[in-house]
């Protein structure tokens, strides 16, 4: 009987016959299963071991990828293509207002420059993307950020005119 065996090993506290301590019970048989799955890994070829751990990754990548669809889906997360239809969109109005304002040209320019900045960190966050090394892996998935609390989105922002 394997209990009789943890009983005799010492892993288990047996009180009297058929009755345990279940509390020393308990804490000596985890220490029990740590001890062999420790002794397990040491006796594994490598190769199946690195085997295993690539598998473990993989499935861990499978189930992000997943959540992260799950939570676009629910609407949590939006795509870098929507963050940038969005951005586009609002930079479009905003240069508008910012050319017929009655900032000096010099100024203009600068703010149409801050501006396009942000539209390319996109287009490369966009980028990085598409290659599986960017801010926003798995699958065209942004982090959590919702297109409606961008500023301006759905009417053009009110820029300060001088």
């Amino acid at each position: 009987m394997h209990l009789g065996r943890l009983a005799t090993d010492g892993t288990v506290k047996r009180i009297r016959r058929g009755k345990f301590d279940l509390c020393l019970s308990v804490r000596g048989y985890i220490g029990h299963l740590r001890e062999a799955q420790k002794e397990a890994e040491r006796s594994v070829d490598p190769h199946v071991l690195a085997l295993a751990k690539a598998k473990t990754r993989e499935y861990v990548a499978r189930a992000m990828g997943l959540e992260a669809r799950n939570r676009q889906m629910a609407g949590e997360l939006v795509t870098v293509d929507e963050i940038i239809q969005v951005l586009s969109t609002f930079l479009a109005a905003a240069r508008e207002r910012i050319l017929g304002s009655g900032l000096p040209g010099h100024e203009k320019e600068q703010v149409l420059k801050d501006l396009c900045g942000i539209l390319e960190a996109a287009a490369q966050l966009h980028e990085s993307d598409s290659k599986g090394n960017g801010v926003a892996a798995h699958g065209g998935v942004a982090h959590p950020a919702a297109a409606h609390q961008l500023p301006g989105v759905g009417r053009p922002a009110p820029l300060p005119l001088p």
